[in-house]
């Protein structure tokens, strides 16, 4: 469930693409429910696959495993922070 227009947008492509259905809530009808369609469910497989097998590519020859990555992805969406904080609030 989610509130706000701006992922009305994206939130209509994926229904028009056959990805997601969604419904308006019954108390708020600014809230959506949305759930996966079978057509969402095999590109989400898909991306899970690919994923797995860069993961697989990067581990081989990178030599960076999958907890290495994780670690990696926290410590750059805190740099972003960061650097967001650092621009909206000129620290």
């Amino acid at each position: 469930c989610y509130l706000g227009s701006n992922v009305s947008y994206n939130l209509k492509k994926l229904v028009d693409l056959g990805f997601l259905d969604h419904e308006r809530g019954k108390k708020d009808r600014r809230c959506v429910r949305i759930k996966i369609t079978e057509s969402g469910r095999s590109v989400s497989n898909l991306i899970e696959g690919l994923y797995k097998k860069h993961a697989e590519t990067i581990r081989q020859v990178g030599g960076v495993d999958e907890d290495e990555l994780l670690v990696l992805n926290r410590s750059l969406k805190r740099l972003e922070r960061f650097w967001v904080d650092q621009v909206a609030y000129q620290l």
